[in-house]
């Protein structure tokens, strides 16, 4: 789950996509031991296909819908 607004704004993200996507449910890109992935982020999509980048610790990991959320 993506931070909230305030949070998203202070990392770079426009003002009408946080407001759209602060504190939702997002898929990310993430690989582990990838050189495409970043070690302290993860990139989701926005709406008009933008990837956006976001602090691993301001999220919420959620898993695949099996697991316990718990801080990244």
């Amino acid at each position: 789950m993506l931070p909230g607004y305030g949070l998203l704004v202070s990392q770079g993200i426009l003002p009408e996509v946080a407001e759209e996507y602060a504190g939702t449910v997002v898929s990310v890109d993430y690989h582990p031991s990838s050189l495409c992935c970043l070690r302290g982020g993860y990139r989701f999509h926005g709406s008009e296909g933008n990837l956006w980048e976001v602090r691993k610790q301001d999220c919420i990991v959620l898993g695949h819908g099996d697991a316990q959320e718990h801080r990244a």
